[in-house]
């Protein structure tokens, strides 16, 4: 089959084919790049030294984006200086193997921080003679207990996988290459204007500001933000000065689910829900303006704004179970308690394997510490500094990266990469201001 007609297919079936079905025929739709990548480069072994480069959407701001760039400052946290990749434009060349990365990729260590489907692309693009001069590692995250059978298979392609949370390690069994733990960097960062933003949200300065969010390119049902207004509800029937403000992002994705938040939150007039693109500063004031995070989630790999939260020396309520459990453990009043279900996904976003879970949260538990938050300030400063305590030394793996970071160190060409760079200037624009919310 040619490259052109490969291709040609491949546009056809992004704008054509609709999400529901490309998701269940996403198996059988990998397997020219599965053949092509397996055969020619599986078990070569790595030759070369060079730099260290981090390919990712770094451009972008949904989850997978943002965590991209937390590995990039890990790095350089751990003082290495990573050289950057945006990844976009290479899986969406139109032509499997037209547009390479073999100036950037070749020898050295290459973290690929992306799911395996993009990784496998991104693979094809390189030259196999650059494949085996490069030491390769995937940044993955999955947030159910079972990861699919296609991500143990693509490990073999890989010299190790990391993972932000034991949850997620645990979830990859039968990979056979080392996993390694590496929880998300949480950089600090100046605090924002709350008072500001209260101000343009229409919210009382002296309302207790309860905050929850969910992306609609990724699972609502999984981040379980109706049951976030439940709780609020059940927690606060008569309102009073508690606020529940819900970020929803990436709305065009699933109306239907939106029309049905919009609606819950309608009836409420202590519920607000923004949906509009925030720039970093906004973010920072939209940060600074709530009093606690909430999150009843089903099941998260990692808990990225429950971290950033808890950074800013804020509290959080969330499900106790999954991978905020790497930061979280032994945090008990900010914990969710909750019992285990099979997981029943409306939205289609998992294929998922045999046997997974998620937890349904107990939403009088939840409810009741809930309150307890808004009625004692004091208890409210003291878990949000134990929290702040917690997301520091969770960090403190990456400070000692480049001293202990494990066999991949000594690919690199005198621990030195030169100066980061993000490939074209349509991802250096994005970077200037994006919604990071979710």
């Amino acid at each position: 089959m040619s490259d052109r007609l490969v291709g040609m297919m491949g546009r056809i079936w992004r704008t054509v084919v609709p999400a529901p079905i490309r998701r269940r025929l996403q198996g059988p739709a990998n397997w020219y790049i599965n053949r092509a990548v397996f055969n020619t480069l599986k078990g070569r072994r790595v030759e070369g030294k060079g730099p260290l480069v981090v390919s990712g959407f770094l451009a972008e701001p949904f989850g997978i984006g943002r965590a991209g760039m937390m590995t990039v400052k890990g790095l350089e946290h751990g003082c290495l200086q990573p050289r950057t990749h945006h990844l976009r434009p290479l899986l969406e060349t139109g032509k499997f193997n037209a547009e390479t990365i073999d100036d950037l990729v070749d020898g050295g260590v290459w973290i690929l921080h992306c799911n395996p489907d993009e990784a496998r692309v991104a693979i094809s693009r390189l030259r196999p003679a650059s494949f085996e001069r490069t030491y390769r590692i995937g940044f993955w995250a999955y947030e159910l207990p079972t990861a699919p059978p296609d991500w143990i298979r693509t490990s073999q392609l890989f010299n190790e996988i990391w993972v932000p949370s034991q949850f997620v390690a645990d979830s990859l069994k039968g990979v056979r290459v080392p996993v390694r733990v590496m929880p998300h960097f949480i950089q600090p960062s100046e605090a924002g204007d709350g008072e500001r933003m209260r101000e343009q949200l229409g919210l009382p300065q002296d309302a207790f500001i309860v905050a929850a969010s969910g992306d609609l390119r990724s699972s609502l049902v999984r981040k379980n933000v109706m049951g976030a207004i439940d709780i609020f509800e059940k927690a606060f029937p008569d309102s009073g000065p508690a606020r529940l403000v819900i970020k929803i992002s990436g709305a065009k994705h699933s109306p239907e689910i939106l029309a049905a938040i919009r609606d819950r939150a309608a009836r409420n007039p202590s519920i607000r829900l923004v949906q509009n693109l925030l720039s970093e500063s906004e973010m920072k004031d939209f940060r600074a303006c709530w009093d606690l995070f909430l999150s009843p989630h089903r099941s998260e790999g990692f808990g990225m704004v429950i971290a950033e939260t808890m950074m800013l020396g804020k509290p959080v309520l969330a499900t106790g179970w999954s991978g905020n459990m790497q930061f979280m453990h032994g945090l008990d009043p900010m914990l969710i308690d909750y019992t285990l279900k099979p997981v029943r996904d409306s939205e289609g976003v998992y294929r998922l394997p045999d046997g997974n879970l998620w937890a349904e949260p107990d939403m009088d538990d939840a409810a009741a510490k809930l309150r307890r938050f808004a009625e004692d300030p004091d208890f409210t400063r003291q878990m949000g500094q134990k929290g702040r305590e917690r997301i520091l030394k969770n960090n403190r793996i990456w400070e000692e990266l480049g001293r202990r970071g494990g066999p991949w160190l000594a690919y690199l060409q005198d621990h030195s990469t030169g100066p980061a760079t993000l490939a074209g200037a349509a991802g250096r624009a994005q970077l200037a201001g994006y919604d990071s919310s979710v």
